[in-house]
């Protein structure tokens, strides 16, 4: 999966966590989260790579959600 975030996300697939970027590693993650290093100029639009566990897909209809 790419992602361009600024300045942080997390990942959802399914209803499961699978992914933060740039956010805390734990506890819970909501609109007022800090992210953990300010990002600005080309960073803002950098892809950021991580492969997911195909494990957490089903079959037909997958939801995907980004905060």
């Amino acid at each position: 999966m790419y992602l361009v975030r600024d300045d942080g996300a997390v990942v959802w697939l399914n209803g499961k966590e699978v992914w933060r970027s740039n956010l805390p590693v734990e506890g819970a993650i909501d609109f007022g989260t800090w992210a953990t290093a300010a990002v600005s100029g080309t960073d803002e639009s950098t892809f950021f790579d991580q492969t997911l566990d195909p494990a957490n897909l089903r079959a037909g209809r997958n939801v995907l959600a980004i905060e």
